[in-house]
């Protein structure tokens, strides 16, 4: 029993130690995506804003989803996922100047639809009161 206790605490921490080390990645990558300017192949200019961070249980690896916005919405999903990774080296070298890890997590980056959805979500939601009045 008494190991039951040792070994839900020693979880309890790690997962603790987990959400503080994806809370750090998600700052410090705020703040190298915002200090750098991306620029796709067709010369587009876009800003990149990271809105969450999954880190895996050893944490050499992370998803991070991220929101952008750009000018005119003109550029592709697919463009941005490319430039990133053009420059994932760069993003990632800076990161580990910056966190005190002893090992840089990979990232992966993955486009976050959850703030489209919510809006596809509220709008069918809005037509369906402007029915029922």
């Amino acid at each position: 029993m008494k190991k039951n206790n040792f070994d839900s605490l020693k979880n309890e921490k790690k997962q603790s130690r987990i959400l503080k080390v994806c809370e750090l990645i998600k700052r410090t990558l705020a703040q190298i995506l915002l200090s750098e300017s991306f620029t796709d192949n067709k010369m587009r200019t876009f800003t990149i804003f990271v809105s969450e961070v999954s880190l895996s249980l050893d944490m050499r690896s992370a998803v991070v989803f991220i929101t952008y916005f750009c000018q005119n919405n003109a550029i592709d999903e697919r463009d941005i996922l490319e430039t990133l990774e053009k420059n994932l080296f760069k993003i990632r070298k800076r990161m580990g100047e910056k966190i005190g890890l002893r090992y840089t997590p990979k990232l992966k980056f993955k486009i976050d639809s959850l703030g489209t959805e919510s809006q596809k979500v509220e709008k069918i939601l809005d037509g369906l009161k402007i029915k029922d009045v």
